[in-house]
């Protein structure tokens, strides 16, 4: 089956769709949140990019719409197919570099691509709400790009809804319960997101009725800054309190990008009054609470760093950073958040995964000094406020 592919505005625009907007058109300034990097002691293709990202930028964000879809296919994922078109937005981004985990789409032309509808199955509904997207296996896509979104357009979504989930989180391993559908449950119903029941998305894909599809708000890399309306609710709703608590989030249970001298670093970190943190040890909840209160919060980036998404403004960020990341997820968050940078990067110590940044790595302990210094010293809110000229002022 051939396919365009054209973006949901388009189809909407072309077919006459009633919808409504959940969130805004926006446009708005990003403040460079970076106080201190060792960025430039590597080289690395996207280098100029990422330093240009680093500076104060206009974003743009679209509107986020809520919108019903006849007779759709969905495929792993949450790839969506409506008469023909996939969805733009909802295709995965690393289809071409993946081929064999996502076999079903093939790419022809910048317009059109293959797709294999074989062994699609029926829906055993006919009313469903899509909260799945590509990348919903990863707790950060599901916090900070998926669960805004239904939130948002909660008044939109029936109590007893049928909500669309893939296959594998109900049975990941020999049938145990899924850790990321757990923290899924627990953030809809911190939320007061109600629903009925879940239908499974098999790999092979899934024929609906009727879906509710939500737009996203934002980009990964520039995120609306109407997110935060969901993190600030949830922060409240878990009573969270500041505390003066340092924290280091370890990814030393993770199985990939783990800081290889993670003792080191603790050593040092813990000369600075920072607590070494699992966040597998604490619910939904506590990692709101946990987050919410910390003034300075260190670590590899990860899905557990993704709750930095509860810090408050002002909160310093010290991540820890494969050297040539090109990622700015976690930097969008910071900025958007009103958040302090100061990231330490360092060069992998293994080339075990095909992509680089999944590798481990270690820092150099006297770039972390410099950055640890560098903390302490703007951390003194009584020293002379010192221009940083970011804005011109009104005439």
């Amino acid at each position: 089956m051939r396919c365009q592919i054209k973006g949901i505005y388009e189809i909407v625009r072309e077919k006459g769709l009633a919808y409504k907007m959940v969130a805004p058109s926006v446009e708005y300034w990003r403040p460079s949140a970076v106080r201190f990097t060792n960025i430039g002691e590597f080289e690395f293709d996207r280098l100029n990019y990422l330093e240009s990202q680093y500076q104060n930028r206009k974003i743009s964000i679209d509107p986020s719409i809520c919108v019903d879809l006849s007779d759709v296919i969905v495929l792993m994922d949450g790839t969506v197919i409506v008469d023909g078109c996939i969805i733009k937005e909802s295709v995965p981004g690393m289809v071409v570099k993946h081929r064999q985990h996502y076999r079903r789409l093939r790419p022809t032309d910048n317009d059109e691509w293959e797709v294999d509808t074989v062994g699609v199955v029926r829906s055993s509904v006919d009313f469903a709400i899509c909260t799945t997207r590509y990348g919903i296996q990863y707790y950060g896509h599901w916090l900070a790009e998926i669960l805004p979104r239904i939130y948002a357009a909660r008044s939109e979504i029936p109590a007893t809804a049928n909500i669309l989930m893939p296959e594998s989180f109900a049975t990941p391993h020999g049938g145990r319960p899924s850790g990321m559908w757990t923290a899924i449950e627990q953030s809809l119903e911190l939320a007061g997101i109600a629903y009925g029941s879940v239908v499974s998305l098999p790999d092979s894909g899934i024929r609906i009725p009727r879906l509710r599809y939500i737009t996203k708000m934002g980009a990964t890399d520039a995120k609306a800054p109407a997110i935060f309306e969901c993190f600030r609710e949830l922060s409240g709703r878990v009573g969270a309190r500041e505390s003066k608590r340092r924290i280091y989030v370890t990814r030393h249970d993770a199985a990939d990008r783990r800081l290889h001298n993670e003792a080191a670093v603790m050593e040092l970190l813990g000369k600075h009054g920072f607590e070494y943190i699992r966040v597998s040890e604490y619910d939904f909840a506590g990692q709101i609470k946990l987050f919410s209160s910390a003034t300075v919060i260190a670590g590899p980036l990860g899905s557990a760093l993704t709750n930095i998404a509860f810090a408050r403004a002002g909160t310093t960020i010290l991540p820890l950073i494969p050297a040539h990341w090109d990622d700015l997820f976690f930097y969008d968050l910071a900025a958007l958040g009103g958040m302090s940078w100061y990231e330490v990067r360092g060069p992998v110590t293994s080339n075990t995964h095909k992509l680089y940044h999944r590798n481990d790595f270690e820092v150099d302990l006297s770039t972390l000094r410099r950055a640890l210094i560098a903390i302490e010293e703007n951390s003194d809110r009584g020293t002379l406020i010192r221009d940083s000229s970011q804005y011109r002022l009104p005439a």
